[in-house]
């Protein structure tokens, strides 16, 4: 006994190593909350549409524009239609791709929809550029602003979701890419037709439309001067047509053409037309009207362009104040469309409406001095407080 606990001390039993357990290798886990990155063309697509939205918003506010914003304005006719041809190439091709299986055109339509998309928001940023200039109505303006501004936003937008679709390798193209396709071609006909209502008068579309159209959608029969009516809107087109000029009475002389050439009718640097009627036409009319812009081919800074009106016709009928659209125009509500000039712009007074009644009635001389038109005691008033005043 004594013999075993000495060798369990001296010669002690070790125990056998133990075998180390198997490292299990760590994977790595992603976060759950973690998303993907938002795509860089639906942040340009932002982007875009809130500088197309911001500055067609800003377009609607009267202040002075830059010259530089002014003359790049001016390039808004030049690319007007192009964004339209190529909207209109697009949806062919997206038809011809759906209605022919065999047909492979989706290079063609990727080209089409990136030079639709960039050329419809330069086109709506130079649209807004130019309103900033004024001198348009304010109502045809608005809705031809907005309309294009959409359609702009919508092409943009039409290039986001099909990008996103190829990112994502779609099989097929989203639906939402044809429901865009398909309003941004849907708003390309109001947006013209307000657009030619400013530049060429309201109705500008339907006026000669043929009378079997006519009926069929519910229009009046009207004759190719007569205001064109439909429903509560008025649609009252610029031209009108050549006023007679009434007969001289026995005893004056005959008023001649209302429209003479330049070289028959003389003006004098003291006659009633430079001294009171030009002012007041420069002051009220001439933004629109005048040298540098010629709205419906009218201007109103000369005896001759006076008395030779727009492209449709003469715009005064001299001994007939009544019956002369410049007038008429003046006179209308100033909510009305047709008014002159429109709402927001500086509007005439009852004296300056009053000097071009009598110069008109008096028969729109170009050379006759106050003296010689006899102006009235009211008239003679009111001539006198202007050239008082400086004017």
């Amino acid at each position: 006994m004594e013999l075993s606990m000495n060798d369990s001390v001296e010669n002690p039993q070790t125990s056998p190593p133990e075998e180390p357990s198997p490292v299990t290798p760590q994977v790595e886990k992603k976060p759950e909350t973690e998303k993907p990155p938002i795509p860089v063309f639906a942040i340009v697509a932002f982007v875009v549409t809130a500088l197309l939205f911001g500055t067609a918003l800003l377009s609607g506010f009267e202040f002075n524009a830059p010259n530089l914003v002014l003359f790049l304005g001016r390039f808004h006719p030049v690319l007007l239609h192009l964004p339209i041809g190529l909207l209109v190439g697009l949806l062919s091709v997206e038809i011809t791709n759906a209605l022919l299986s065999s047909a492979d055109l989706r290079p063609a339509a990727w080209t089409l929809l990136w030079l639709t998309s960039i050329s419809a928001v330069l086109t709506a940023l130079l649209g807004s550029f130019l309103a900033m200039s004024g001198g348009y109505n304010e109502v045809a303006l608005f809705r031809h602003r907005w309309l294009g501004t959409a359609m702009a936003i919508v092409t943009v937008w039409m290039l986001a979701f099909r990008l996103h679709a190829r990112t994502r390798k779609a099989k097929k193209t989203p639906f939402v890419y044809y429901a865009l396709l398909i309003v941004a071609v849907g708003l390309v006909g109001p947006a013209g037709h307000f657009g030619g209502s400013m530049t060429h008068g309201k109705g500008y579309l339907i006026r000669y439309m043929p009378e079997s159209i006519r009926s069929r959608i519910g229009l009046a029969p009207a004759a190719a001067n007569d205001p064109i009516e439909m429903g509560e809107l008025e649609y009252v087109d610029e031209e009108q047509a050549a006023p007679e000029v009434p007969e001289a009475e026995p005893g004056t002389e005959p008023s001649g053409d209302p429209s003479p050439p330049a070289e028959a009718v003389p003006v004098h640097e003291g006659s009633a037309f430079s001294e009171y009627v030009l002012p007041v036409l420069k002051d009220y009319c001439g933004i629109c009207h005048g040298a540098e812009k010629e709205k419906g081919g009218l201007r109103l800074d000369s005896i001759e362009a006076v008395l030779r009106g727009s492209h449709d016709g003469p715009v005064l009928t001299p001994f007939a104040a009544e019956e002369s659209s410049l007038i008429q125009r003046i006179l209308l509500p100033l909510e009305h469309d047709d008014h002159m000039p429109p709402d927001g712009k500086p509007q005439p007074g009852a004296d300056d409406i009053a000097v071009l009644t009598w110069w008109i009635e008096a028969g729109a001389s170009g050379e006759a001095t106050r003296a010689e038109l006899e102006p009235d005691e009211k008239i003679s008033e009111i001539l006198a407080k202007k050239k008082a005043a400086g004017q």
